[in-house]
């Protein structure tokens, strides 16, 4: 007991001294949310990946970072960072995400420039689908600037459920509106692995992406194109620290856009990708348009309106998941400030789901749902 009482005071005089340190720092990212249908049964989202968001995602979920940093002399500084993450409703167990420390501003290295060394993740997302075209974890190093990145991974992340021995390489070369990036994976010859026949596979995804300052060239806002290609990997791995097959092979290409005025905000995404199940030899394929659109009521109001209609070929390489889905979902949101992207939110949606049973999973052509959801970062 007196041992656990000291363990607990200890944090508490640690915590205090780094809480009254202004360069302490908290960030994160949380929300909450349930669905149910006309009969009050659960639900949970259908293809969120295609479908998109809005009306569609009933859960929990919360990634959160607490960072310190130092200064040193000559402009020298450092910043450890832990975080937690997929703290979810199917992982309720926090992982360990984020544990490095980060050091800059020495003479000996470029202007703006950075090393780092330590268990990191880096992923991006397209946000209104939730769907990541970039997901690279585990424990290493590296070095950061304005226009380069370069890391090497010596582990997997363990919430994707791989135990396979593997180093990962990335860079990312980033000039003017363009960036380029690399992934490089190989599995140990020797090391451990799910599936003994991937010992020793490797993977290579690259990804050019092209940021303009307009929607579609013409009308104010901003649109990222993306092109993606991989070998050893199915499409929902490309860029990520993953083997799936040395023999597969994948495509995306994504065009992710923002329209803004005083009482609009639309951000419409497009995204079309195939992956080749090399053990299989059978094509997959999916295209997926997706739009929201925000209407501003008032400094607190505004409405919410989500439309995504997806097509999809041989669905995880199985001939017999061939189909179209479609939602469509409209609610208010309630907002300290309707300012694009201010959090926190509330938002309550109604949504109509449906297409072919082959790949909504549902027992009938449509399924009418009601949601409510609470989203925040800082």
């Amino acid at each position: 007991m007196k041992k656990k009482l000291g363990l607990m005071a200890l944090i508490f005089c640690v915590s205090a001294t780094t809480f009254a340190d202004n360069s302490f720092s908290w960030n994160g990212y949380m929300r909450s949310s349930l669905g149910f249908n006309s009969n009050l049964e659960d639900k949970s989202g259908t293809d969120i990946n295609t479908l998109g968001r809005f009306g569609n995602e009933y859960d929990d979920y919360i990634s959160s970072n607490f960072s310190k940093k130092w200064d040193g002399k000559n402009g020298t500084w450092a910043q450890y960072t832990f975080g937690l993450n997929a703290i979810d409703s199917l992982n309720p167990n926090p992982t360990i995400g984020k544990n490095f420390i980060q050091m800059g501003g020495f003479d000996f290295l470029p202007k703006e420039s950075s090393i780092w060394i330590g268990k990191k993740s880096i992923d991006s997302s397209v946000d209104i689908l939730d769907y990541k075209y970039r997901n690279i974890n585990g424990r290493g190093f590296g070095y950061t600037s304005k226009t380069l990145d370069l890391s090497f991974y010596k582990e997997l992340h363990p919430s994707t459920g791989e135990t396979d021995d593997a180093a990962t390489i990335d860079g990312v070369y980033r000039i003017g509106n363009f960036e380029t990036e690399v992934t490089f994976t190989k599995i140990a010859a020797e090391g451990t692995t799910t599936d003994e026949s991937k010992k020793g596979d490797t993977s290579v995804s690259a990804l050019v992406a092209y940021k303009a300052g307009t929607l579609l060239g013409f009308l104010p806002g901003k649109t990222t194109y993306r092109v993606q290609y991989g070998n050893g990997v199915l499409a929902e791995k490309l860029n990520y620290s993953n083997v799936t097959n040395k023999d597969d092979t994948a495509y995306r290409f994504t065009i992710d856009g923002t329209y803004f005025n005083e009482d609009w905000i639309i951000n419409p995404v497009i995204l079309v990708e195939g992956s080749h199940y090399g053990t299989k030899d059978v094509n997959s394929s999916t295209a997926t348009i997706a739009t929201r659109a925000t209407n501003k009521l008032s400094e607190n109001l505004s409405m919410v309106y989500e439309a995504a209609i997806a097509t999809k070929e041989n669905e995880s390489g199985t001939s017999t998941n061939d189909g179209t889905e479609y939602k469509i979902a409209v609610g208010p949101a309630l907002q300290l400030n309707t300012v694009p992207y201010t959090k926190p939110v509330i938002r309550l949606s109604t949504t109509l789901i449906g297409g072919d049973k082959e790949v909504t999973q549902l027992t009938k052509d449509s399924e009418l749902r009601f949601g409510a959801q609470f989203e925040t970062w800082f």
